[in-house]
């Protein structure tokens, strides 16, 4: 087994971390990267924790998708496609959104929850211009291109809630950029809740 040597791809600092993660970030420089499927420097940003409740900070990855969604066709029974409506700017069949993906493995309703959460009801949240590095980092286990796929599912599943009321829909998906978020979260009893 050939054993590689992890360096920064900005400044060439050597990493020593025993962390478990698909993303590296460089406490030399702050470039954050990750090795596959290609070597690549990422955008991302940490949100400071702006509650204080009980329990374990922690930083939770997610990919943020600025999107532009544009309906082609849809036929709803019974209702109307409110949640997706509402995102595109005024109602209309066309527009530019942000999708939130968690970048960590959650069973399917947690996953739901929390991308919904934070693409219907994004916190007011600032960027932490000075990361507490004594809050730990989920792993990144979900990469970009397997978010990029979820985004489309997630569009779905917003409206499929009520059984029946989405018949069909054709739209295009576009992802113009993505940045890759550590939401502030306190772990209590087996659940994580929002610090923001």
């Amino acid at each position: 087994m050939k054993v590689v040597h992890i360096k920064c791809p900005k400044c060439q600092n050597p990493f020593y971390s025993k962390a478990t993660d698909t993303v590296f970030l460089c406490e030399h420089c702050g470039a954050m990267h990750v090795r596959e499927p290609e070597l690549k420097i990422i955008d991302y940003e940490f949100w400071e924790f702006a509650q204080s409740y009980q329990g374990e900070r922690y930083y939770m990855p997610f990919w943020r998708l600025y999107t532009t969604v544009t309906i082609h066709h849809m036929q709803v029974a019974g209702g109307a496609l409110v949640k997706l409506a509402n995102l595109l700017a005024g109602g209309g069949s066309s527009g530019n959104i942000f999708i939130y993906v968690p970048a960590i493995e959650f069973s399917p309703e947690e996953f739901k929850y929390w991308s919904n959460l934070l693409t219907f009801t994004p916190p007011r949240a600032n960027v932490a211009l000075k990361v507490d590095k004594n809050v730990p980092k989920l792993a990144v286990k979900i990469g970009e291109a397997e978010a990029m796929k979820l985004a489309d599912f997630l569009i779905l599943t917003y409206e499929a809630e009520k059984p029946g009321v989405l018949q069909d829909i054709r739209y295009d998906l576009r992802v113009n950029n993505t940045k890759l978020i550590y939401f502030p979260v306190y772990y209590y009893q087996n659940r994580y809740y929002p610090g923001v």
